[in-house]
């Protein structure tokens, strides 16, 4: 397959009567060095066939599966390193797609084209306030300035994508990874576009998608998460010297360590459920001279004995394991607010306190600390190499 250095990713579902006037009007303003790749999300109508009447990549799901799910099948199988994405239903301004790339090549993490800094003229009234009112959450939460997280023009390098890990499935997409992007210390650019009346029927539900996007922004966002770094940082700091070498294991992208990232260099290792910071370095080829390695999550894994071995082979002699894990009794009070519908399923812990210590003996580590912290909610457990 010929490679491309740019891939413009079109979304579709039913969209029979806009999908070739959205890629005629792609072809019309890129040059040789981009692709289009049109995935039909599980189309009923002609979608599918009139895509690829127009000589370009189709991909097609069986089943409609969700905006979201069509936008990953794209990017998994985009060739190109930037990632542009708009939606099939003519509404969207083509010519700035390669404006918005531009951004991408000069240094923005996320670029976006925004209806509320041009003219939008097709929205509606219901959208727009929606728009306006997600958009500004993310504002107060996170403290930059966003005019329109809902657009679905946006450009991006591909990495981002999976380093965002958003968990929307639907047409809150965007706000979601708009949210993560501000949140996690993204460069977030946005540029005037026009907005045009869309070309065949609405897939959005005003009511329950704008009950979708609030819970993408409270996900992308997490305002409260931000006292949980307040509670953590001065725990963490006092025991991680500055200019050191960390090795992040956990499924949280590093959180609990993107507030030293500035003064460290961090590698997470795995698949995040959250977003990665800007900040930490996401890698596959681990290396064996660590000061510290930081596991979290570790209700999950504890028994893995695998995995501390792991943390201690990848240590230069001396280094730490700083483990940071939920208290067992803790841990007991949220099972019950589990049951009682109050919170989401949580994973069962199969240890007692005293067992971390022993396992850490048995991996080779010599414990240093066990401290129980947050009125004790968590606790910090400490091994040297």
């Amino acid at each position: 397959m010929e490679s491309k250095k740019y891939t413009v990713v079109i979304p579709a579902y039913n969209e029979e009567e806009a999908i070739i006037s959205t890629i005629e009007g792609v072809k019309g303003v890129i040059n040789e060095s981009y692709e289009i790749l049109v995935v039909d999300d599980g189309s009923h109508d002609k979608t599918f066939e009139l895509a690829e009447s127009c000589n370009v990549r189709v991909i097609r799901h069986e089943k409609n599966k969700g905006k979201a799910a069509a936008l990953e099948t794209g990017v998994k199988n985009a060739n190109g390193d930037i990632i542009a994405t708009i939606d099939a239903d003519c509404t969207y301004e083509t010519a700035k797609i390669r404006d918005l790339v531009i951004l991408i090549e000069n240094g923005a993490d996320l670029a976006i084209g925004s209806r509320f800094l041009g003219r939008a003229e097709g929205l509606k009234l219901l959208n727009r306030a929606g728009n306006w009112l997600f958009s500004s959450l993310i504002s107060l939460f996170t403290g930059q300035k966003v005019t329109d997280a809902q657009s679905g023009l946006r450009a991006f390098r591909r990495e981002l994508f999976f380093r965002l890990a958003v968990q929307a499935k639907g047409l809150d997409w965007e706000t979601e990874m708009t949210a993560r992007s501000v949140r996690e210390g993204y460069s977030v650019v946005e540029i005037p576009i026009e907005y045009y009346e869309r070309v065949g029927t609405s897939k959005l539900h005003p009511f329950k998608d704008g009950y979708r996007m609030l819970r993408g922004v409270l996900r992308g966002a997490r305002p409260l998460s931000g006292i949980r770094r307040v509670l953590v940082r001065n725990i963490i700091n006092r025991h991680i010297a500055p200019g050191s070498k960390i090795l992040y294991i956990g499924l949280d992208g590093g959180s609990l360590v993107s507030h030293i990232a500035d003064r460290n260099t961090i590698h997470f290792t795995g698949k995040a459920e959250s977003p990665i910071a800007k900040n930490i370095i996401w890698t596959e080829n681990v290396d064996t001279d660590y000061d510290y390695a930081v596991i979290t999550n570790l209700q999950d894994v504890i028994e893995d004995v695998e995995l501390l071995r792991f943390a201690y082979s990848h240590l230069k002699k001396g280094g730490k394991t700083v483990i940071w894990l939920s208290n067992t009794n803790a841990h007991a009070i949220l099972s019950w607010f589990m049951l009682l519908g109050l919170i989401g399923k949580i994973v069962h812990i199969r240890y007692y306190s005293g067992n971390i210590t022993k396992i850490l003996e048995h991996t080779g580590f010599v414990p240093v600390l066990f401290e129980r912290c947050n009125l004790h909610i968590n606790i910090l457990v400490i091994g040297r190499k």
